[in-house]
């Protein structure tokens, strides 16, 4: 499962390190400790049973569920800007308890693209820790710059239309009748933070500033499906190569990964889960940098000279990198209580679009053909294969 739980878990040591619950006390429950092994290539913390048991002995206990032996490589993320460090901090007083209790309704005011699926809320019932569940297939889409006439701004738009009173339209997202709603001056200082810190977000200011002119062209955002150059990933990536400003028409260089956004549409756009901005744009609080995030071209590191079979890292493999705790080392899949719930779901479900994706267009590769067989024996009766080449009478 993709290591939800394992993360889940983790969550939970980091949160309440300093309370210690003896094992004496509960005799009939397993009881294995903390995370006290550290994998030798990444750094990533992991229990004694998580050790692959064919290769470990009591003088070196090995994992590679975090990087593949040192062959998943990539660059730690960057630490929160403030006020954002101080708002998730665990011991920052009420005002950070009651942001990490809305942390994914600030997150939605934020957002530049939506998150269609249905949220199943009956779990939470107020008996239990709070569960991110959803059901149904996730669409992350996005739409123009500018809101058709008489419709409210809503996501990438709130940083384009009157962003003099950005703050009250992002606030008016919520009903009024709600007795918990967000800070308006925490509201306030997210966006001085994402203004300073985020490219994506310069990107439709600067977008904003063109259309505020008498004789504005056209202008459209070019949201960059591909990354040429640094599919290693062994150092920081360039940020400014996700999204580029396109004034006067469409560039030469659009390919058929990029999203557009345009200026007036009335179609929403769909962003694909191997779209490198995706997590960037759907959650900016997790990410205030705008980094990239995963694409087809990372490259696998070869360890001690050998070949790695295959050469590129899987989605699998990029997420299950970063739900694993590293010590001293920042990591927003699991310091920012519900938001990094929902992110760990969201990943795991890009994981299985993307499989079912490979399996739609590739049927022919996978040789599909050869399961009409079984699928006729079945619809025949027969359960079992021993009639299988024996000529029928």
């Amino acid at each position: 499962m993709f290591r939800y739980c394992r993360s889940i878990v983790l969550y939970f040591i980091c949160t309440v390190a300093s309370l210690t619950v003896p094992a004496a006390r509960y005799p009939g429950r397993s009881f294995y400790g903390g995370p006290d092994y550290v994998c030798q290539y990444c750094l990533a913390v992991f229990w004694y049973h998580e050790r692959i048991q064919n290769q470990s002995n009591r003088h070196k206990i090995c994992y590679n569920g975090c990087c593949r032996g040192g062959r998943v490589s990539l660059p730690k993320n960057r630490a929160f800007p403030s006020p954002l460090q101080e708002l998730v901090s665990f011991n920052g007083g009420p005002r950070s308890n009651s942001f990490m209790r809305l942390i994914r309704q600030y997150n939605s005011l934020f957002a530049f693209c939506s998150l269609g699926v249905h949220v199943d809320k009956s779990i939470n019932t107020g008996d239990g820790p709070y569960v991110f569940r959803i059901n149904g297939v996730v669409h992350h889409r996005i739409g123009s710059l500018l809101p058709a006439p008489g419709n409210r701004p809503e996501y990438a738009q709130l940083y384009i239309y009157d962003t003099a009173n950005e703050i009250q339209n992002r606030l008016n997202i919520f009903s009024a009748e709600s007795s918990d709603q967000p800070d308006a001056q925490i509201v306030g200082a997210l966006i001085q933070m994402l203004n300073e810190n985020n490219p994506l977000v310069h990107k439709f200011r600067m977008a904003r500033d063109r259309l505020l002119s008498p004789v504005a062209p056209d202008i459209a955002i070019r949201l960059a499906g591909t990354i040429d150059g640094h599919g290693d990933r062994y150092s920081l990536p360039v940020v400014p190569e996700l999204a580029a400003l396109l004034i006067g028409g469409l560039s030469p260089n659009v390919s058929s990964f990029d999203v557009i956004v345009e200026a007036h549409t009335s179609e929403l756009k769909q962003i694909s889960p191997i779209h490198p901005a995706l997590m960037s744009l759907q959650y900016p609080l997790l990410f205030p940098h705008g980094d990239p995030g995963f694409h087809p071209g990372i490259m696998l590191k070869r360890v001690d000279g050998h070949p790695t079979g295959r050469d590129k890292v899987s989605m699998l493999e990029y997420y299950a990198y970063y739900m694993h705790y590293r010590r001293g080392e920042p990591n927003p899949a699991l310091c920012c209580g519900r938001l990094s719930q929902q992110y760990e779901v969201n990943c795991y479900s890009c994981v299985e679009a993307n499989k079912l994706a490979f399996y739609f267009f590739n049927q022919d590769l996978l040789r599909c053909e050869t399961y009409q067989g079984i699928s006729d024996a079945i619809g025949h009766g027969a359960s079992t294969g021993r009639d299988v080449g024996i000529k029928k009478m």
